[in-house]
């Protein structure tokens, strides 16, 4: 009996600190860009919701981001499917699309995920109110890719993708 509580302690501490270990955690995602077109971005909330953000950072003494229709909309748009896949929000698979922007010249990127919000000047003033979502709209960053999509039953999850 001791000996199995000893392996079966060994084992979860293992799985435990390999899964929660930042350095350790392998990230083998591969986003199928086939399967997601930039023509599915809710492109009108997009620019609405880049309006909203330009609008703070201007009243903080901060530079406009322009919108980024290419790579980094792409990456937010797939993380938008990923969620919608996994029914929650999250950050998973961050550093892959921070990589994938670092690969074509970004120095530093930042990101803010939120599902919801229709309407895009509200989910900017909740992410003012969050540290660390304030963090990234204050970041000194240039560009914004921008990835916006509803799961079937009409929630919408939006990807930002901050860098420079």
């Amino acid at each position: 009996m001791k000996r199995s509580y000893l392996f079966f302690l060994v084992l979860f501490t293992s799985v435990f600190a390999v899964s929660c270990s930042k350095d350790s955690q392998k990230e083998d995602l591969v986003y199928n860009f086939e399967e997601t077109t930039l023509a599915e971005n809710n492109w009108s909330f997009a620019e609405d919701l880049l309006f909203w953000i330009n609008d703070y950072r201007i009243s903080t003494g901060l530079s406009e981001l322009t919108m980024d229709r290419d790579l980094a909309s792409s990456n937010a748009l797939e993380h938008c499917r990923y969620m919608i896949s996994n029914n929650r929000i999250s950050h998973d698979h961050f550093s892959w699309r921070a990589q994938q922007l670092k690969s074509k010249g970004a120095e530093s990127v930042g990101e803010n995920v939120a599902s919801g919000f229709d309407d895009p000047q509200i989910l900017v003033r909740a992410w003012v109110q969050s540290p660390k979502h304030k963090q990234v709209l204050e970041g000194n960053y240039t560009k914004a890719g921008i990835g916006i999509m509803e799961d079937s039953g009409g929630k919408q999850f939006v990807t930002l993708l901050c860098y420079r």
